[in-house]
């Protein structure tokens, strides 16, 4: 990270930090073919949101962001991607869960010869690869976007959230307009002041160091 990724990031951290927000698994989606209309990311994002709080019956706190494929030999050059970054599910709803997750449960303990369901109900909560199969399971059930396939979503535990909110911010003022690289309909505590108040601040910080 160089001096302006973290005058980028600091509006991002200042939200989280202020909500004791703790962020636990970032993920990917990509598109089955070129996604190049805005307005249908955005509500997939919306979509992809209710689908994971629907089913865990929980708020689920998020940051979403939205990507170009910039890679000329990839199909999909040109088009979105998605990114998110989301807190845990709470430990009540794991050891808890609903008739529906406890089918979901039991279908994955039947193929990974796992024994998630059993472990929730005797008070042991799952691993975080565990419960990375059950959100991606999730997704794939409920998100008609996502690709069939490993290569279209992945999740992953997150060990360094500021190189993340680094990453996801990077295309900023180059192929997307800057006030969509962080999708603030779908994130929690962000709206379009706080996209102003951002770049205000990158402004004034970027003056400072002329």
């Amino acid at each position: 990270m160089d001096v302006d990724d973290k005058i980028r990031i600091k509006p991002l951290k200042d939200v989280i930090d202020s909500n004791g927000i703790e962020f636990r698994f970032f993920g990917t989606l990509n598109y089955y073919y070129r996604m190049d209309e805005l307005d249908r990311v955005l509500k997939d994002n919306r979509h992809l949101k209710k689908c994971l709080q629907r089913f865990f019956k929980c708020e689920i706190r998020t940051i979403l962001f939205n990507e170009k494929h910039t890679n000329e030999s990839s199909n999909n050059y040109g088009g979105f991607h998605r990114h998110w970054v989301m807190e845990d599910i709470p430990e009540s709803i794991w050891l808890n869960p609903s008739p529906q997750m406890a089918t979901f449960m039991q279908e994955l303990d039947e193929k990974h010869d796992s024994c998630i369901y059993f472990g929730c109900l005797t008070g042991s909560l799952p691993t975080d690869e565990m419960k990375i199969q059950l959100i991606k399971k999730v997704i794939k059930g409920f998100h008609a976007s996502t690709p069939n396939g490993s290569k279209g979503l992945d999740v992953r535990v997150i060990y360094n959230i500021d190189g993340l909110l680094t990453y996801c911010t990077k295309q900023r003022h180059h192929n997307i307009p800057h006030e969509y690289v962080i999708d603030t309909k779908s994130s929690n505590y962000l709206d379009d002041s706080f996209i102003r108040r951002m770049h205000s601040y990158i402004r004034q910080r970027q003056l400072t160091l002329v």
